[in-house]
């Protein structure tokens, strides 16, 4: 088998393994780490690969199959009262259940038990319900059409494994979101303060690191930091810090565009190349090294590397 056949082969197989996890422990609360840990992906990263591989974020996977499951206990088990399934489902209480619900079907529980208990759609679901328990992939909610529905294709991309240098580097933090105005003063101020004590030659390595995923932290929470390559003999002022990025085995991908289309590139590593390139993530963030920025680019736009470690699929 192709190489690339044995990487998504094998991404598939972990991602099920996740959906796995979440079906079998339901009526338990159940963290981001927890679902990670079962497919055997650092949690750094893994948000990022299950929601660009099957179209939703983890969490959202997780309530919509809490909520399906209580659809359809209140039709095939109608001795189960409402506070019986919500504690079989996992939800935290009655009024969080009934929210939900009411949010997902747009009728309350009760409503929905009555109305689907008095016609054909009750048929539906238990035909449905015998196949999945009968699918050899129970709750697995047809994984492959699902692969398929968010396009995991062979690759395209023209990403380059390097090995790369560790990189010391002094930093001014931006903690307010990935804002460009926000960013942009943070680059500011570190410039200002490279330029006047003399840290900036024509060797600088311009890096940002990216340290939250903003599917799951909140925009204006994210972490930013605008850092420039320095010796290891400077001591950055208050306010400033120093971070060491390590060397070794990066996957790296020149990115030329505007920054509203850095997303989709990031989009695009994750969903599409990373599952189909024999390689997974290592534990530590991804990372920007900047040759050209929209003020000095002819074409008002990024040319980077978008770097991130990785390490070859056991």
């Amino acid at each position: 088998m192709p190489r690339e056949n044995k990487s998504l082969s094998e991404y598939k197989a972990r991602i099920i393994l996740a959906i796995n996890y979440i079906n079998d422990n339901l009526s338990e609360k159940i963290t981001l780490d927890d679902i990670s840990g079962a497919a055997c992906f650092s949690p750094f990263h893994f948000h990022r690969i299950f929601t660009n591989m099957l179209g939703e974020t983890p969490s959202d996977f997780l309530n919509r199959v809490r909520l399906e499951k209580a659809a359809n206990l209140l039709i095939l088990n109608s001795s189960l009262t409402i506070s019986e399934i919500v504690v079989t489902c996992g939800f935290s209480s009655s009024a969080v259940f009934s929210r939900a619900f009411r949010k997902k079907f747009g009728v309350s529980a009760s409503e929905w038990a009555k109305q689907n208990l008095s016609n054909e759609k009750s048929k539906n679901c238990k035909q449905l319900s015998k196949k999945r328990k009968t699918s050899g992939f129970a709750g697995s909610y047809f994984i492959d059409t699902l692969f398929e529905k968010n396009n995991l294709r062979r690759n395209t991309m023209n990403v380059e494994i390097k090995e790369l240098p560790a990189l010391h580097l002094a930093y001014f933090p931006q903690y307010d979101g990935y804002k460009e105005e926000k960013i942009g003063a943070a680059w500011e101020k570190l410039c200002n303060w490279g330029f006047s004590e003399n840290l900036i030659t024509k060797d600088t390595v311009w890096a940002g690191v990216s340290f939250d995923n903003p599917d799951i932290t909140p925009n204006d929470k994210c972490r930013y930091y605008a850092c420039i390559s320095v010796s290891e003999n400077v001591t950055p002022p208050k306010g400033f810090g120093i971070i060491d990025l390590p060397g070794g085995r990066h996957a790296v991908y020149r990115f030329k565009g505007k920054s509203s289309e850095i997303p989709s590139a990031y989009k695009k590593l994750y969903g599409e190349w990373l599952p189909n390139s024999g390689f997974e993530p290592c534990d530590s963030p991804c990372y920007e090294i900047y040759y050209e920025t929209p003020d000095k680019n002819s074409e008002g736009m990024f040319v980077m590397d978008i770097c991130f470690p990785v390490k070859s699929i056991k």
